[in-house]
């Protein structure tokens, strides 16, 4: 099978070693737990470099976790052809997958997975599904910080994975991840590595702002000064002063928080513009 692998790179070929150890007896000479091991590898790599997504979920379904249980670098290629395929539905399955084989700790896989879900976020998918992602990001995020918590996970959150899980949060409408994401930047600052994209920043203010959601606006806002990401700021006050309704005290937490003058100013553009 390394051979199918390295060096004839044939799937049918190994296809056909396949079904020779499947037949008789055969079976026997894989040898130890080890090798057999080491043989799937090298068909799973080959699958994942070859063939259709479908075939590659049909082995994974056939002989993972009672047969074979992926390595990560193997769990990481299943996850790009999944991610190359824009084949969502797998999603769930693998995430569960690998919680079970505990690999949510191996940064290279979670990165491959969350950059894939982010990647993948079609506006034509039903509702259902785009719910379904959503809510996969957030118990990816909530599994993630158990573990790291219990002491199980040593892996450090990086900005641009928890910004990619915003943006999948957003896309379900699981607004309340979403949001624990941004406190969990907000709060936990200097034990994140960089920050999102501002993108992703821009979007969550932007949500917030097409569903009236003022607390969470505020806590982005807050977020996005103190770490001087580069969001055009005066554009989204604008736009948060032109569409939302705010009670006096709500304008007077905005203020307070961008500086009193530079929401007046801001608000006074904003009416001209308007009027």
């Amino acid at each position: 099978m390394e051979n199918c692998r390295y060096h004839l790179q044939n799937f049918s070929v190994a296809l056909r070693v396949h079904s020779l150890l499947l037949t008789g007896n055969n079976y026997n000479l894989i040898g130890n737990s080890y090798k057999e091991s080491v043989y799937y590898r090298h068909f799973f790599a080959i699958l994942c470099q070859n063939e259709s997504t479908e075939l590659l979920m049909k082995y994974y379904n056939d002989l993972v976790p009672h047969i074979y249980i992926p390595e990560p670098s193997i769990t990481e290629m299943i996850v790009k052809s999944i991610n190359v395929s824009a084949a969502v539905e797998f999603y769930p399955k693998l995430w569960s997958d690998i919680l079970m084989f505990d690999q949510a700790d191996r940064e290279p896989v979670i990165v491959e997975l969350t950059n894939g879900m982010a990647q993948n976020l079609f506006p034509s998918f039903e509702q259902s599904v785009k719910e379904e992602l959503g809510q996969l990001a957030g118990t990816i995020y909530d599994s993630i910080e158990e573990r790291k918590e219990t002491g199980k996970i040593k892996m450090s959150w990086t900005g641009s994975l928890l910004g990619n899980l915003i943006e999948v949060c957003l896309f379900g409408d699981n607004i309340q991840n979403a949001t624990e994401i941004i406190m969990k930047l907000k709060n936990n600052e200097n034990e994140i590595i960089g920050v999102p994209d501002s993108q992703n920043i821009t979007n969550f203010l932007n949500y917030c702002i097409n569903k009236n959601y003022f607390n969470e606006i505020l806590i982005c806002v807050e977020y996005i000064l103190e770490v001087g990401l580069e969001v055009d700021l005066d554009i989204l006050i604008s736009k948060i002063i032109k569409s939302m309704v705010l009670s006096p005290m709500q304008r007077a937490h905005l203020s307070k928080l961008i500086g009193t003058e530079h929401y007046v100013e801001i608000e006074s553009k904003t009416e001209s513009v308007i009027s």
